[in-house]
């Protein structure tokens, strides 16, 4: 959390990359009633997997659909 406060960024080798970026703020409408609200400006954080991480959840739905069997990855 250090890493995202202070520099933007927090990096997890091997799982995802952790990055702040800034929304701009606008109009947002409640889609049950059509009401429309002003949402501010704010920094949000984004999450991108790892290609280690992608790959073992990738692998992870082909085993799924080729078979029952449980996945086993070392790591």
């Amino acid at each position: 959390m250090d890493g995202l406060v202070e520099d933007g960024i927090a990096k997890l080798s091997g799982f995802a990359t952790f990055t702040v970026r800034s929304k701009q703020a606008r109009v947002g409408r409640n889609p049950k009633t059509g009401v429309e609200k002003a949402i501010s400006a704010r920094k949000v954080v984004v999450f991108k997997a790892s290609q280690n991480m992608k790959s073992i959840v990738d692998a992870g739905n082909k085993a799924q659909l080729t078979e029952d069997a449980p996945l086993e990855i070392d790591v």
